[in-house]
């Protein structure tokens, strides 16, 4: 595949996100399935180009042909429905809100 054929794949990704309203995560999510289709499409040829650099691969031939189907289930997974959610959110709840103005204890 092409540098022409990876540039399609992000573009259109991007597109699809944009009509989707998926954003990054969407994007992400379509990149890595529209990737996956393409090693789908000739599993053996990606399999043989992937042993070159890939040492799981050089081991283990089974991990080349089971690559671009984990691969593919990994980007459906990254759709709009699971946006990770933040570890530190800017919104606080309001018990946070009276813990904080909370006076000091007059014990010192």
């Amino acid at each position: 595949m092409s540098s022409a054929g990876v540039v399609a794949v992000f573009v259109t990704a991007g597109l699809m996100a944009l009509v989707l309203s998926a954003g990054v995560s969407g994007f992400m999510g379509i990149s890595i399935c529209l990737l996956a289709i393409l090693k789908l499409m000739d599993v053996e040829a990606f399999t043989d180009s992937l042993r070159k650099n890939d040492l799981p691969t050089q081991r283990w031939r089974a991990w080349g042909r089971l690559y671009p189907g984990i691969e593919l289930l990994a980007g459906g997974s990254r759709g709009p429905q699971a946006r990770a959610r933040p570890l530190v959110s800017s919104r606080a709840s309001p018990e946070a809100i009276t813990t904080r103005v909370s006076t000091p204890s007059s014990s010192a």
